[in-house]
């Protein structure tokens, strides 16, 4: 396995540097939303895109009422469309917590709000992810603290349901979710802790299951992690030790590069030997899935400034 990361000098309308965003990558294109420059402040509802293949930074000319300016919400892309669920307009975890759905149609360049019957609970620093026609939604912080529940959207019906939960996850914040191979895999996140944790959704049986690994990844929460061909997970970044300054400060962060296979899951995490400029270490960052990598924009730095920079990782020889 070769595994390289590159430092992407883009041009265009580079977006401001920000954290708590997020980040899909639909065909040639990722789109970029909401995030903050300054602690808990939203900064825009601007949608941003990125052409992969000009390295080229644009603001999207949009229809429709875009949502409201926003941090910590998830994103993904189904079927055409970006799906936005969430986040938060204040600074406490429970302030200011958004529940609403968002769809923005790609063809058309409109947004529209899905107006859903029973959706989630409000909440901030969730994770989502996309099967097919599905769009699921994990964890965050809430008013009534850290969850641990799973729901799917069905896009089809455009109706919301709960899925089951398992009791062995502590409700959390800052974690990912990852579809690959007919599963929803659930890793690390902040519990009052770094956790290190990963737990399995069968989305067939609607059955949980809890890894154990020879080498879990090390604690870590508000890092990226996506799926990289067929049997493969690969988790960049993150914070491992918490700010003592809560929201004002920043925290320990990584830049370690991990991968998973999830045909020898017992086996666990490995660490990554890369080669080429390796982003800083960050943490409350967007990374985004890429055919045979991943792309990294902003975040969080040691120093608590954002950052507006951008990596792409090119890994060879994962099936």
């Amino acid at each position: 396995m070769e595994a390289l990361w590159i430092k992407l000098q883009a041009t265009g309308m580079i977006p401001k540097a920000r954290s708590s965003h997020s980040l899909t990558v639909v065909g040639k294109k990722a789109f970029m939303f909401g995030g903050e420059h300054e602690p808990r402040k939203p900064i825009d509802n601007k949608l941003h895109a990125y052409d992969l293949e000009k390295n080229e930074w644009s603001e999207v000319h949009t229809h429709g009422a875009a949502p409201c300016p926003r941090i910590a919400c998830a994103t993904a892309a189904v079927q055409g469309c970006v799906l936005v669920f969430g986040g938060r307009t204040g600074i406490t975890m429970g302030e200011g917590a958004l529940n609403d759905l968002h769809s923005f149609d790609l063809e058309s360049s409109t947004w529209s709000q899905l107006n859903t019957k029973c959706p989630p609970a409000p909440r901030s620093f969730h994770t989502t992810t996309s099967v097919g026609t599905k769009f699921f939604v994990f964890g965050g912080c809430s008013d009534k603290g850290r969850l641990n529940d799973l729901h799917c959207y069905d896009t089809k019906l455009g109706e919301w349901e709960e899925m089951p939960c398992s009791e062995a996850i502590l409700g959390r914040g800052g974690s990912c979710i990852t579809a690959l191979g007919g599963a929803i895999y659930v890793t690390a996140g902040f519990s009052g802790k770094e956790m290190n944790d990963m737990h399995r959704f069968d989305i067939a049986t609607r059955t949980w299951s809890q890894l154990s690994m020879a080498r879990p990844i090390p604690p870590r929460s508000v890092f990226g992690c996506v799926p990289v061909g067929e049997h493969h997970l690969i988790a960049f970044g993150g914070e491992v030790d918490p700010s003592d300054q809560g929201h004002e400060g920043a925290g320990e962060f990584s830049n370690e590069t991990f991968v998973f296979n999830t045909q020898n899951p017992t086996e666990g995490w490995t660490k990554v030997s890369v080669k080429g400029q390796v982003p800083p270490p960050r943490g409350w960052f967007a990374a985004a899935g890429l055919p045979n990598g991943m792309l990294v924009f902003g975040g969080n730095s040691p120093s608590n400034a954002r950052l507006a920079d951008m990596y792409r990782l090119e890994i060879e020889g994962l099936a």
